[in-house]
């Protein structure tokens, strides 16, 4: 498994129901894998109330924060701080309450999805390397408090065991390349395509005022 840094997928539910979702989407923090499958069958089994962090093969964590009901749930590296993650999903909270209030309550699935660019911010936010971090965190920490951490299988049943797969996207700059060449190459044939199109109008064009013409001007001449 390649090991990727920073806050990598977030996700806000209630009651098991995702109300909206997102990966980070930072090329320089691209990922795939199977992570977010995970996480969907974790979420049901995750504490209904208080801050737990749950250590997943060593290499990730998954953090929950509940709030009235809401469950804000991250997947990061386990080498970022724990006060860092709650520091973020904390700051996602308070932007999402402001946002939708009691709307949360009855919300069907995926309701807040135009959220989810804001996820997208906040992750990077806090992905990005600062030196004023550890200030800000424990500042805004002062609100988040008791945070349990366990190994996963706490909340796992006996036996059961989920796979966590997250693999960095190693050829993304060149999977954009390539891509933007078939791109250009398309409209390439696109734009000679149209021209062969233009031409063959033209042609018609012309062929039909020579035949309404050519009549015409010949009874001219026959009238003169």
């Amino acid at each position: 498994m390649k090991v990727t840094k920073g806050i990598l997928y977030s996700v806000i539910s209630r009651s098991g129901t995702i109300l909206v979702e997102e990966v980070n989407r930072n090329p320089h923090v691209a990922h795939s894998g199977n992570y977010m499958q995970v996480v969907h069958i974790l979420i049901p089994k995750l504490p209904k109330d208080g801050n737990h962090t749950y250590q997943y093969d060593k290499s990730y964590a998954i953090s929950v924060m509940n709030h009235d009901n809401i469950a804000f749930i991250a997947l990061s590296n386990s080498q970022v701080p724990t006060t860092t993650v709650f520091a973020f999903l904390h700051d996602i909270s308070v932007e999402f309450f402001t946002l939708y209030g009691e709307m949360a309550s009855i919300a069907q699935p995926f309701t807040f999805t135009p959220f989810a660019n804001s996820l997208n911010i906040f992750m990077n936010r806090y992905n990005a390397p600062q030196q004023d971090r550890v200030r800000k965190v424990m500042e805004q920490m002062e609100g988040v408090k008791d945070i349990m951490v366990s190994n996963i299988d706490k909340i796992l049943q006996r036996g059961e065991k989920l796979e966590l797969v997250v693999d960095k996207t190693e050829d993304l700059s060149s999977t954009a390349v390539l891509f933007h060449r078939d791109a250009r190459r398309m409209k390439r044939r696109m734009t000679l395509e149209n021209w062969k199109l233009y031409g063959i109008i033209g042609i018609i064009v012309v062929m039909i005022i020579a035949i309404v013409t050519i009549p015409i001007l010949m009874n001219t001449k026959k009238v003169k």
